[in-house]
């Protein structure tokens, strides 16, 4: 290990700490594995859904916590003091490498000209699945047309960046058939906080997962709640368990519990320790999104042993590796998908393979996607050994 004198230092940059979101734990968890850097985390808060009290943050960060606004005034609501963009700008010549987990402008703009400026080693990392993508809106022309060119700033700010981190091989492509000229490094999410291997069980009842953020558009609610109707229909003894919050999905999933009570249940956000106890219980896992990056709550939940099942998009089915970690169903076949959950039903009947089974696929992910896999290439790649290997 690394002499904490001679550590580099790293700049990680985030959307909301207080929001917590995949990206935010993500990049936290990459700071505290490093070995070669010490790191700080910078965020531009919002404050529109707080996961996390500032406190927690706080906590979890041990006084690595860099809150920035525009012009750094204090927000009494939730407590903290944010130094001004200017100010974040000039510490940032006290870094070595920076980390961009964050594709909104407020970060992009002066973070990469202060990169250039300052000639540090930049790195984007694409965990935003529709950066690339056209969204579809209701909203009011004026405001497609200001999002547009948001949109377009927004990429020509990344196209930019000399070096992107991709979580799957249809971002590496797009970003080819768009013209970046950059490093591209396919490095995914990774692996930690592995269970003992008698933690992993096959429960009493047959429990079916959905973990993400209630967004209908992204993460494919408006599906979750056709396939939860179709395969209760057909199967009373299952059981959907759902943990997330904020956006317009939250309705939706009140409304399915109130329609099958007792076999939906409606969880919220929890925490880390709650979460991996809903891992622990549960026996199959549910991803309904439109499009994903590389989804971290498949390698969460594989690491507990669940299979999954998922749509044919980007990112799912990058993760499959064998036919024993999950099922990929057309995209948007919400019939089919609700027939694979019934047959995963039949499957968990034989609770002796079941039990094999899980703890094959817990082998499998931490084979690909252990800490010990992964870490040393996002160091390599934060500190530029791999540009040295290929000179």
């Amino acid at each position: 290990m690394t002499n904490a004198k001679n550590k580099r230092k790293l700049a990680i940059f985030v959307e909301d700490i207080l929001y917590f979101g995949g990206a935010e734990k993500y990049s936290v968890e990459l700071g505290m594995r490093m070995k070669n850097f010490e790191f700080a985390c910078f965020t531009f808060p919002r404050n529109k859904i707080m996961r996390i009290s500032l406190d927690k943050a706080e906590h979890i960060l041990k006084g690595r916590l860099v809150f920035f606004s525009y012009l750094g005034r204090k927000n009494s609501k939730v407590g903290y003091k944010p130094v001004c963009m200017l100010k974040m700008v000039r510490m940032l010549s006290n870094y070595d490498s920076i980390y961009i987990a964050d594709s909104s402008l407020h970060t992009l703009i002066p973070v990469v000209i202060a990169s250039a400026l300052y000639k540090k080693r930049c790195v984007f990392g694409m965990h935003d699945p529709a950066i690339f993508r056209a969204t579809k809106t209701r909203k009011s022309m004026p405001y497609k047309i200001i999002e547009r060119a948001y949109d377009r700033i927004r990429q020509y700010f990344i196209m930019h960046i000399p070096y992107i981190q991709v979580l799957n091989n249809s971002d590496e492509s797009m970003l080819k058939a768009q013209g970046y000229e950059g490093r591209i490094y396919h490095i995914t999410p990774f692996i930690y906080d592995k269970p003992k291997i008698k933690q992993i069980k096959v429960n009493k009842n047959f429990n079916a997962l959905f973990v993400g953020r209630l967004d209908i558009q992204h993460k494919g609610l408006d599906f979750l709640c056709k396939i939860i109707d179709s395969a209760l229909e057909k199967n009373k003894d299952i059981t959907f368990h759902i943990v997330g919050s904020g956006k317009e999905g939250e309705k939706l999933i009140k409304e399915a519990e109130n329609k099958h009570k007792g076999n939906v249940v409606f969880h919220g956000f929890l925490d880390e320790k709650r979460l991996n106890g809903m891992y622990r219980n549960s026996d199959l896992l549910l991803v309904t999104s439109r499009y994903e990056g590389f989804p971290a709550t498949i390698l969460e939940a594989q690491n507990w042993g669940l299979p999954f099942i998922a749509f044919d998009v980007k990112g799912p089915k990058e993760a499959l590796s064998s036919s024993i970690q999950g099922t990929i169903i057309k995209a948007f076949d919400t019939e089919e998908y609700a027939k694979e959950i019934i047959r995963y039903f039949e499957k968990w009947k034989d609770k002796e393979n079941y039990i094999k089974a899980k703890l094959e696929i817990v082998s499998i992910i931490n084979k690909n996607y252990g800490e010990k896999v992964i870490m040393p290439k996002m160091e390599q790649m934060l500190g530029g050994d791999f540009d040295k290997e290929d000179a």
